[in-house]
């Protein structure tokens, strides 16, 4: 197995890193800001980047975990964090569907309002914050341009979805 980790530098794409690499696959990551030995830079705003890339490295599957996951920050500045949250990994899915490449995204169940649950995947998303509107945006790139890639929807904890259901994170 080949793959390509795209955010490696960050804490779910590190943990994947290590876990391939035990497995034996073979792993390629990439960093955006945080650079780290053995990660390669990739900008994901430059969709030709992107595309040679993912040309040069061929994997066989891209773990996409690249976003900006700060609530607070998509809160106050959506234009920026939708930039690099949702127009870049519009590139990666542009470019991994035209090369035929499998996509694993890391969403959120952000994507819902946290009223009950647990969630399904049939279940309607409901965001109440930008931070789950730019996940859900992600995931519907993902499902029309690359229907065989699966989505994974990470649960958060209690801590969390009291500060989400207390209203602060609402807009």
């Amino acid at each position: 197995m080949k793959a390509l980790v795209i955010g490696a530098s960050g804490l779910v794409g590190a943990h994947l890193m290590q876990s391939g690499q035990k497995r034996g696959w073979h792993m390629t990551g990439t960093f955006a800001t945080h650079p780290e030995e053995q990660l390669i830079h990739l900008d994901m705003h430059d969709p030709a980047m992107v595309t040679k890339t993912l040309a040069s490295e061929r994997p066989d599957v891209v773990f996409l975990t690249a976003f900006n996951p700060n609530v607070d920050e998509c809160e106050l500045h959506p234009q920026e964090t939708r930039r690099t949250n949702v127009e870049g990994n519009a590139h990666v899915i542009a470019a991994a569907s035209s090369q035929g490449i499998s996509i694993v995204y890391y969403s959120t169940d952000y994507v819902f309002d946290g009223l009950s649950g647990p969630y399904r995947e049939t279940d309607t998303p409901h965001p109440l914050n930008e931070y789950g509107r730019q996940k859900l945006a992600v995931e519907r790139l993902l499902t029309d341009k690359s229907p065989a890639s699966i989505i994974l929807r990470t649960t958060m904890g209690k801590a969390e979805k009291k500060f989400l259901l207390s209203g602060a994170a609402r807009t």
